[in-house]
């Protein structure tokens, strides 16, 4: 799975998911979708102001949701705002 974010101006995060046509057919890939979209939901990214895309790769369904959600949340805690002294 990756995880690419850039900071917007509208105060929220705006969530773009992609699967890959490697992963399975349109029904896999829906249902992989939905599993991101919990995850997402799980955590509190939305109040973020960032542009987010996750990309779910071959072998996501393979894992448990536990699994991938412990793969994720790590990438997401990297959202934190910059701090006064870090943007100096």
């Amino acid at each position: 799975m990756s995880v690419y974010f850039a900071p917007n101006e509208v105060g929220w995060a705006r969530i773009g998911i992609s699967v890959s046509t490697k992963v399975g057919n349109a029904v896999i890939r829906a249902r992989v979708r939905r599993q991101v979209r919990a995850m997402i939901a799980l955590t509190d990214i939305l109040q973020k102001p960032y542009d987010i895309v996750i990309i779910a790769h071959a072998g996501f369904l393979t894992k448990t949701f536990q699994e991938n959600q412990a793969l994720l949340n790590p990438l997401l805690a990297r959202l934190q705002p910059k701090t006064t002294e870090e943007k100096k």
